[in-house]
């Protein structure tokens, strides 16, 4: 036949069945006095914190989430070194990082060295950068200028009259300079001389 539980053995169903609310639903929704009088109440609290005591109906641990890592090159130079060597194939080696760490697109990464980037980029951070030849104003990039490294900010204006023959094509039409911006108002900007060898390597993607 059928039985009705008592109150303790609806509260230990409850438990081990791991229904949360059951407990609580008359310890803390039923203050009516038709329902639970103030004693009732009492040792059904006491029954639930005998039941947590016990240890006997605790909920499963929630496992730890697996993290996936993937093998990366990332250059063993840091950007700032001279003579953009961290260009160079035998200079990158494969590091093992969280794969949820690196942006999608991401071709390679290289450590930051300094603190003309900060706040955003901090000395020993690892950049992770896609390859590209051109970039749009306000694109974080790194750069080959004057056979050296830079991760900078890129940006544009009107050339001055000293530089815009240098920067005029066949049509007659006046380029924009490139110019690279610290992010760290410590630093000038680096006005790029077209004189001088330049070079978009990437876009940062972090």
């Amino acid at each position: 036949g059928y039985t009705t539980p008592s109150i303790y053995q609806l509260v230990a169903i409850c438990y081990a069945l791991n229904i949360k609310e059951g407990p609580s639903y008359f310890t803390k929704n039923f203050q009516k006095p038709a329902l639970l009088n103030d004693i009732g109440q009492k040792k059904v609290a006491e029954y639930e914190m005998d039941l947590i005591a016990s240890r006997r109906y605790q909920p499963d641990a929630e496992e730890p989430a697996e993290i996936d890592y993937i093998m990366m090159p990332v250059s063993e130079l840091p950007v700032s070194a001279g003579l953009g060597a961290f260009l160079e194939g035998e200079m990158f080696q494969q590091i093992q990082v969280p794969a949820s760490s690196v942006p999608a697109g991401a071709e390679f990464g290289i450590y930051v060295s300094g603190d003309s980037m900060e706040p955003r980029y901090h000395n020993g951070q690892i950049v992770w950068v896609k390859r590209c030849e051109e970039l749009e104003c306000g694109d974080i990039g790194i750069f080959v200028y004057d056979d050296c490294g830079y991760l900078k900010k890129y940006d544009e204006h009107t050339p001055d009259k000293s530089q815009a023959e240098f920067l005029t094509d066949s049509y007659g039409v006046v380029h924009n300079q490139p110019v690279l911006v610290s992010l760290n108002t410590k630093y000038s900007p680096i006005l790029i001389s077209p004189e001088q060898r330049f070079e978009v390597v990437g876009k940062v993607l972090n």
